[in-house]
């Protein structure tokens, strides 16, 4: 098991703040991996959206299993008051590209409201535990999957307002520190955890931490009573809305 670091409660404006601070083209270390990728704010536009598709079958069995099953059960995330955070050796500029690459894509996809083509780039580990909700029928999951893609609202779409801190993990993976604003929801920051495959690198996992309004509002929930805000464990990508059937 590599060594891990603790973070206890960290409210996401210093987080913010520790990661803003430093100049997008530091933030990216030097990653140029298309026109344009390297430039900080990144915002990602559907027609981006170039992987091919999951295939349908290959999804419900991810969910259901071989034989199918009556309902989803996948096993929910708790919501625990402090996460660890793998450490590593810092990526070189061919590895960032790729992450650049790969998280640039998968908000691509969930601007046009393509969720096959976003689960493309995920593991099956992360594919699998971004399912239906629990009891969902397997009718029910392929007429989500079969519909046409929703591409989302303007005032829901998102900005990549940085990429820090790419590392080499223990086990081969690569984990970095994704910054996203939109209009609706603020701003979030999640660690995600890419695994590679082949010739790209696909998104395995995602640490993700409230954003700076969730911490406003856990605070005034919590006034008086000594509670601060919990960092929350996120099995959804970059806190893109959760797409269930």
């Amino acid at each position: 098991m590599p060594r891990r670091r603790l973070l206890s409660a960290l409210p996401v404006l210093v987080l913010l703040t520790l990661l803003l601070a430093v100049p997008p083209w530091a933030a990216a270390q030097d990653a140029t991996p298309g026109p344009g990728a390297g430039a900080f704010p990144i915002d990602p536009a559907p027609a981006e959206c170039h992987v091919a598709p999951r295939a349908i079958g290959e999804l419900i069995r991810l969910w259901y299993g071989p034989e199918g099953a009556a309902g989803a059960s996948p096993v929910p995330a708790e919501a625990p008051t402090a996460v660890t955070i793998p450490v590593g050796v810092p990526a070189d500029e061919a590895t960032v590209a790729g992450v650049v690459a790969t998280v640039r894509e998968v908000f691509a996809c969930f601007e046009a409201g393509d969720f096959l083509r976003a689960a493309a780039l995920y593991t099956d580990d992360l594919a699998r535990a971004f399912g239906p909700e629990p009891g969902t029928s397997e009718a029910d999951a392929r007429a989500f999957l079969a519909a046409p893609p929703a591409p989302e609202t303007a005032a829901a779409a998102s900005l990549i307002v940085a990429i820090a801190d790419a590392t080499v993990l223990a086990d081969g993976r690569v984990g970095a520190f994704v910054v996203e604003q939109s209009a609706d929801e603020g701003t979030h920051v999640a660690y995600v955890i890419l695994e590679r495959a082949g010739a790209r690198w696909l998104v395995d996992e995602v640490i993700e931490f409230g954003g700076a309004e969730d911490e406003e509002e856990e605070a005034r929930a919590g006034a008086g009573n000594g509670r601060s805000a919990p960092v929350v464990v996120g099995q959804a990508l970059l806190s893109a809305k959760r797409a269930r059937p």
